[in-house]
């Protein structure tokens, strides 16, 4: 059963959403276009200044992480393969790392340049 619904939906395409409020994981038919499953985990926002948005990156890392897990976790009990997976930002994202990268000096800030 799951092979005849691979050959019925064809190709699958991924994306993820990674906006200020939120981020998300969609699956799509790339040939229908259907929205297949998705999953969303709202993210924790502070505003340290007017027209600011501070963010943990590990945060929203993590938070990529589980709206992938998710998604596939849904799509796998039907034996779904992903072939591509996209990424898109919403706005100009600042994160400072230690060179070995092992250490995050600072929280992701986001300027409201409009």
């Amino acid at each position: 059963m799951a092979a005849a619904n691979k050959a019925v939906l064809g190709p699958l395409v991924g994306a993820v959403d990674q906006g200020t409020s939120s981020t998300r994981f969609l699956v799509f038919n790339s040939k229908t276009a259907e929205l297949l499953s998705h999953h969303q985990v709202e993210l924790k926002q502070e505003f340290p200044k007017e027209g600011w948005v501070e963010q943990d990156p590990k945060e929203i890392l993590n938070s990529v992480y589980e709206c992938i897990e998710k998604t596939c976790e849904k799509l796998g009990q039907l034996n779904i393969d992903i072939s591509n997976i996209k990424g898109r930002v919403g706005c100009s994202v600042l994160a400072f790392w230690t060179y070995s990268g092992a250490i995050l000096f600072f929280s992701c800030h986001c300027e409201d340049d409009t």
